[in-house]
């Protein structure tokens, strides 16, 4: 799995993971998630720090075959309204993070 995120449309009062990340969007699984057309504001978790971002939930579902292990039941997809820098550096680096020279740091950061 992802990252972990917390989200809102206005309040970051939700909490999830991120998976099928992308510099345009992401899918997120939780115990909740917002309607489809709802305005998002998404703080991402990950190796190159925090990250937040906006933009439009696409859809939303019940994931019926898993079971509700630590509450996750529902996924989302997620347009960004508008891509930058650190997302593209999260695509590209997954696991690895990037100091402020963009050298790679295969996860120390220095």
């Amino acid at each position: 799995m992802g990252a972990k995120v917390r989200f809102g449309i206005d309040d970051l009062i939700h909490n999830g993971i991120s998976y099928d990340f992308s510099p345009k969007g992401m899918s997120i699984v939780a115990d909740e998630v917002l309607p489809a057309k709802s305005n998002i504001i998404i703080e991402i978790d990950a190796e190159i720090g925090v990250v937040t971002v906006k933009g439009e939930v696409i859809r939303e579902s019940s994931i019926p075959d898993l079971p509700s292990v630590m509450g996750i039941k529902f996924s989302m997809g997620i347009k960004f309204n508008k891509s930058n820098e650190r997302l593209v550096r999260i695509y590209k680096g997954k696991n690895q993070v990037w100091d402020d020279g963009n050298n790679l740091c295969n996860g120390n950061r220095q």
